[in-house]
């Protein structure tokens, strides 16, 4: 799952750490490029936009990225790339969870009725996975702001603020979901979606 979101979030990456090195035509059009890759992939696997949440989001941010990097080159948001970026992403992973179709959880749970979702263990865990997910984006987002407004030249800075805005929650993904295999409660990818409970 932790692999799954990191793809998913690739479109934003490149759009921040290139349009920094580069120049952010050439950031967006590779993001954008990139996110429709993952989009296309994803409807070829039969995936809804729904199912697809994250990558629907890369599309459109990495689209209206670049139609602003070739319409007003000269845009002050330009220097705010990586912040918007990560807190796009932010949006998204909220919103995922305002409208309780939790960002990580994909097509896990396409064969249970919608209604029965709440009380599902996969849709919790995804849930709470979700959660550490959106807070990280939204502490990046407003890290690389400060930086991004508060000195020039910080490129590299920048870059290892995104790395570590992605890394930490993976990690504490990773640890939590461990933790839940440990007592045999964690969800596992395929079957139905979960490891039985062992008492």
């Amino acid at each position: 799952m932790v692999l799954r979101t990191l793809l998913g979030c690739a479109p934003f990456v490149a759009c921040g750490v290139i349009s920094v090195f580069t120049n952010w035509r050439i950031g967006t059009v590779i993001a954008l490029s990139l996110s429709l890759v993952l989009l296309l992939d994803n409807r070829r696997r039969g995936n809804s936009l729904g199912e697809a949440f994250i990558e629907t989001s890369a599309a459109v941010f990495c689209a209206i990225a670049m139609v602003i990097s070739f319409a007003a080159p000269q845009a002050p948001l330009r220097e705010f790339i990586a912040a918007l970026s990560a807190g796009w992403q932010a949006l998204t992973a909220w919103l995922s969870l305002v409208l309780q179709r939790p960002f990580t959880l994909g097509a896990q749970l396409r064969s249970v009725p919608r209604p029965r979702w709440p009380r599902h263990p996969l849709y919790r865990w995804h849930l709470r996975a979700s959660v550490i997910w959106a807070a990280a984006f939204t502490v990046t987002a407003g890290i690389l702001g400060m930086v991004e407004s508060a000195t020039t030249g910080s490129e590299g800075l920048q870059s290892l603020i995104e790395v570590a805005g992605y890394l930490i929650p993976a990690l504490v993904v990773l640890r939590y979901e461990m933790t839940l295999r440990r007592t045999d409660t964690a969800p596992v990818h395929g079957g139905n979606g979960t490891r039985p409970a062992v008492r």
